[in-house]
């Protein structure tokens, strides 16, 4: 069963891969990174890269939108930074969270990035949206989906390119093991999907089915658990007649 246990997994391993980054990142997005740090060690606030973009960079694939966690605030911090490079941002006061759009002249498309608060989340009913409350950087990447995407990159002067992974998901993602944190995501506001089955999986990604571990998903479903399965695998698997 593909389950993170708490009692038994890796409780925290840090490696510093400030080399990796700065060799991945395009410059310009380097430099947003920096000004970004620069604004949050002024307010006594600490920056991560997290979820997506460090798993694409450990995969050694190209990062697009950017998700950072702000161990203080995440829309004052994302205001400041809107300020003075001139892009726009939209706030979204509930969760404690903020997205700024910025010209990207690699993409005509622009660039997003996403400022999260850190925080825990309560779902008082099914399908609820969560109560958040302000929380440590372990905290909010114990409430992730995935064990790979609880992986976070220090932005920090004191810890810049440091990996913090909390459960193992370096572990993970170099097996290709998809592995749940917890049922609760899926249980509480996701919808519509069809079962994987374990043939199928380990036909078409030479890897260990997640079947067991994405049960959830056979009523419920979001973009978020799909994207992370093409993520890391390139696709998403097949589910044989016999299963549907």
């Amino acid at each position: 069963m593909l389950y993170f246990d708490a009692m038994n997994d890796i409780s925290l391993r840090n490696i510093n891969l400030s080399a990796t980054l700065d060799a991945f990142l395009p410059p310009h997005v380097r430099d947003l990174l920096h000004l970004a740090a620069e604004i949050a060690a002024r307010n006594n606030w600490r920056l991560y890269l997290v979820g997506g973009a460090v798993r694409d960079m450990l995969l050694g694939r190209t990062i697009g939108d950017l998700d950072l966690t702000v161990e203080g605030d995440a829309i004052g911090l994302a205001d400041a930074l809107a300020t003075q490079i001139g892009g726009r941002v939209t706030h979204h006061v509930q969760f404690g969270t903020a997205m700024v759009e910025v010209r990207d002249p690699s993409s005509a498309a622009g660039l997003i990035l996403d400022f999260v608060t850190a925080r825990e989340e309560r779902y008082p009913l099914p399908a609820a949206l969560p109560e958040v409350h302000p929380a440590t950087l372990q905290e909010d990447l114990l409430r992730r989906d995935f064990t790979m995407n609880a992986l976070a990159i220090g932005l920090n002067t004191t810890d810049y390119g440091t990996l913090y992974d909390v459960c193992g998901g370096l572990h993970d993602l170099e097996l290709r093991q998809l592995r749940i944190l917890h049922a609760r995501p899926y249980s509480s506001s996701m919808t519509g999907s069809r079962p994987i089955s374990r043939a199928s999986w380990r036909k078409r990604t030479n890897t260990r089915s997640p079947a067991r571990s994405l049960r959830p998903l056979r009523k419920r479903s979001t973009t978020r658990p799909r994207s992370t399965i093409i993520g890391v695998f390139g696709r998403t698997p097949v589910v044989d007649a016999e299963t549907r």
